[in-house]
């Protein structure tokens, strides 16, 4: 299980990208988000918010994740 801090809405079926100093770049899709209670929400909404969810990617203390980026001539 992952925890993050949240600084950007984001929702469940996201493609997001997980980067740090010791991690090449490596996408995948959040399924079911939790927040700070353990409840099962839709969406992270509140910025600076504690989520969680699970990752099958090893993480390092403060990696960072963004949202994946599309090139729009892919879907043209």
């Amino acid at each position: 299980m992952v925890t993050i801090e949240e600084r950007n809405y984001f929702e469940s079926n996201t493609i997001v990208e997980f980067f740090g100093p010791n991690l090449e770049v490596q996408e995948f899709k959040i399924k079911d988000i939790y927040n700070d209670k353990n409840e099962l929400v839709d969406a992270a909404r509140h910025p600076r918010g504690i989520y969680k969810f699970k990752c099958d990617i090893m993480l390092e203390k403060y990696s960072m994740m963004r949202l994946k980026t599309i090139d729009i001539k892919t879907y043209l």
